[in-house]
């Protein structure tokens, strides 16, 4: 069995299904609680009977030849998604399930999250505007020239924050282990790939649906209607899309200086008058 075949989530078979199984299209569906609450276990859900057995020695493959650097699994929660570890995580084939400390799970998740959030505002800050401010003020640079710097910038100190906050688990397993940490070219490339699966899965995330998410929009829409009509709707979500995007990284004044001392020039005016 190819580990870099498992790692794909691809499984190729002639007879099965138009020639490959997409092990990441299969399901395991919560069972049920054991050790007091502290263990949650999943069994596989909808798959053809003949090819569990194969699927589930796959499964666990993959998970059993996971390491440090690159790990056999990706944690999914609303839209976010890591490669944080899993303690505890177990496959047993013969029940077709899956189990794993959920509170650990989700501890080490949040945690992560949250360091890779306070890392993004700190690249944020570093990188400043981008000597966008200069450009603006000297008519260089229009609004969707802007825009699309502004993107870029939060783009790359996202990318730059997740690394960070990666490497930084990565150390602190490494060191609990007693190994050496040495991010060399052999780890960037494994960097790389992991990073990639992340953000592959990210993209797919976007578009998952969530059971709450109706129910909130409904209530949502609802409020919005009582307030203003949807012409409006639009305008103001138009100009809120674009002023977060400056306001994120403190550039909404630069951004609308000229206009500013315009609107000031007008009033100095009506002043006099």
């Amino acid at each position: 069995m190819d580990i870099a075949e498992v790692r794909s989530g691809i499984w190729y078979n002639s007879e099965a299904f138009g020639g490959k199984v997409d092990l990441r299209s299969i399901s395991f569906g919560f069972g049920r609680f054991a050790n007091d609450g502290e263990t949650a276990i999943f069994k596989v859900e909808d798959c053809a009977e003949e090819y569990m057995s194969e699927i589930m020695q796959r499964v666990s493959f993959c998970i059993s030849t996971a390491s440090i650097e690159r790990p056999g699994q990706l944690v999914c929660f609303r839209g976010n998604v890591n490669d944080t570890d899993v303690p505890g995580l177990a496959v047993d084939k013969e029940s077709r399930e899956i189990s794993f400390d959920w509170r650990a799970m989700f501890s080490r998740f949040c945690a992560e999250e949250k360091l890779k959030h306070y890392l993004y505002r700190k690249c944020l800050s570093d990188e400043g505007d981008g000597g966008i401010k200069e450009k603006v003020d000297r008519g260089e640079a229009d609004r969707s020239e802007t825009m699309s710097a502004l993107i870029g910038i939060t783009v790359g100190s996202f990318d730059e924050s997740r690394t960070y906050a990666r490497r930084a688990r990565i150390r602190r397993q490494w060191e609990a282990e007693g190994q050496d940490c040495a991010f060399d070219e052999g780890f960037k490339e494994e960097e790389e790939a992991a990073l990639g699966a992340v953000k592959e899965m990210q993209l797919s995330a976007n578009y998952f649906a969530y059971s709450d998410e109706e129910v909130e929009e409904e209530a949502g829409s609802a409020s919005r209607r009582k307030e203003t009509t949807s012409e409006e709707e639009d305008e103001e979500d138009d100009e809120d899309d674009e002023n977060a995007m400056y306001e994120n990284l403190d550039v909404q004044d630069d951004v609308d200086n000229d206009d500013d001392d315009d609107d000031m020039e007008e009033e100095d005016d009506e002043n006099v008058v």
